[in-house]
């Protein structure tokens, strides 16, 4: 009984023993097979993030325009697409500059035979900057434009779904048939949801920056909006008081400048700053506004009324921006500043512009007119006040903190925003103004 007994344990653990030997050959197997299949994925992820990083890789194009601003452009003049600019308009009461000049030199703006004193000649002095694209740019660069980056995750994380636009988007005027120019400085963190506004929801795909002086440049930072839609144009002051007198009409020649430099490349151009938001309120395009206007070859320039804001009580600067945070306007009279406009050119009949909210002198007879085709004058007062298809939201004051910072600044053309304009807007009756509060982006 003792023999068979063993012989049934041994022929158990050999059986054992061969059992261990193929798992452990099965195991060795598949191991090798996993560690393939990981070093082939950990391959793909490095191929898709070197194509990630070509893919968004731009140059960086530096042009230099051989034209002033102030002289009749050549046919050898820059072109304005390759051109850096940076770009602000700066409103009546609230153009805030400080500009103190860095020894920059700044070219001549006059735009008639009397020369403003400055203190270089024409041509060769405007220094156009590029900024650079910083990696973070670049991504929203390439998500603008439909860029697919490839996923490099091995864990398949889904990225957050990005909130619809809210209005829906009008097509984007790729042509260049409408432009905005800007007079600005020292505004580098209101130019973002400036150009965010204008690019997406009313589709301008060229903005020329006139920096007055900013140091550093506005051209430098970082902006929501593809860099090749923004032509940056640099100009060191050439006045350093900051009396009105003495900058006075400053504004108006970087306006002027800005059609005899690239008004050939656009049908309409428009000048804002950076605290103004256009609303088309009838349910038209821009684009299609302004083509509707072309037809007639009577109306040089189109002015759009102000609805000005004010600080809806708010003591600091909002993280949400204006168009969120500053919900509060006064009521439209006649005796406010709501009566203000300011204005879309026909650059083909603009001869020269002496009040930075309406042109004060077209071609051909042409007239400037309201959206109902009522005759604006010099005075770019327009009344009665109406926004039925266009209306342009003024953030003026904002809140008491950046009001405070913009009379430390000074304005673009000399002098201070005054206390007492603060007091009227903020004294004025008042109505919600939700209009633009719920744009996406």
């Amino acid at each position: 009984m003792t023999l068979p007994a063993r012989s049934q344990l041994s022929k158990r653990l050999v059986a054992l023993v061969v059992a261990c030997a193929l798992l452990s050959l099965i195991w060795f197997i598949y191991e090798a097979q996993l560690r393939e299949a990981y070093n082939s994925l950990q391959k793909q992820a490095q191929q898709s993030a070197a194509f990630a990083k070509t893919a968004l890789a731009r140059p960086h194009n530096v042009l230099t325009p051989s034209t002033s601003i102030f002289d009749e452009p050549s046919g050898t003049d820059a072109q304005p697409h390759s051109v850096a600019t940076p770009l602000t308009t700066v409103p009546d009461e609230q153009s805030d500059i400080d500009g103190q000049p860095h020894n920059v030199t700044t070219p001549s703006i006059s735009v008639s035979d009397q020369k403003p004193d400055i203190d270089s000649q024409p041509h060769n002095n405007v220094t156009t900057l590029l900024p650079s694209i910083s990696d973070e740019q670049a991504k929203i660069d390439a998500q603008r434009h439909n860029v697919t980056t490839p996923s490099i995750s091995v864990f398949d994380k889904e990225v957050d779904a990005q909130p619809a636009p809210f209005p829906p988007l009008p097509p984007p005027d790729d042509e260049e048939y409408m432009a905005i120019c800007m007079a600005v400085k020292n505004q580098s963190m209101d130019l973002p949801e400036f150009f965010t506004h204008y690019y997406y929801h009313l589709g301008i795909r060229r903005f020329y920056i006139f920096d007055d002086g900013t140091e550093p440049p506005l051209s430098t930072a970082s902006y929501p909006i593809p860099s090749t839609a923004i032509t940056w144009i640099y100009f060191q002051p050439h006045i350093q008081s900051a009396k009105l007198d003495e900058r006075k009409g400053i504004q108006e020649k970087y306006y002027t400048g800005c059609v005899k430099m690239f008004g050939d490349q656009h049908t309409w151009m428009g000048f804002l700053d950076p605290d103004e938001f256009l609303e088309m309120t009838g349910g038209e395009t821009l684009s299609d506004f302004l083509h509707g206007w072309a037809r007639n070859d009577t109306v040089g320039a189109v002015g759009v009324n102000w609805l000005v804001h004010s600080s809806a009580g708010l003591l600091t600067r909002p993280a949400d921006g204006p168009r969120k945070a500053f919900n509060r306007c006064i009521l439209d009279d006649p005796n406010n500043d709501n009566l203000k406009v300011k204005t879309f050119v026909r650059t083909a009949l603009f001869d020269q512009m002496e009040n930075l909210h309406c042109i004060a002198k077209l071609k051909n007879g042409a007239i400037q007119v309201g959206e109902d085709g009522d005759l604006i004058t010099k005075t770019c007062d327009r009344n009665p006040i109406t926004r039925k298809r266009w209306g342009l939201h003024h953030y003026a004051p904002k809140s008491r903190e950046e009001f405070l910072q913009k009379q430390q600044r000074g304005k673009i053309r000399g002098g201070k925003s005054a206390e007492g304009w603060w007091k009227k807007i903020e004294n004025a009756e008042q109505r919600d103004c939700p209009e633009l509060t719920k744009y996406v982006p």
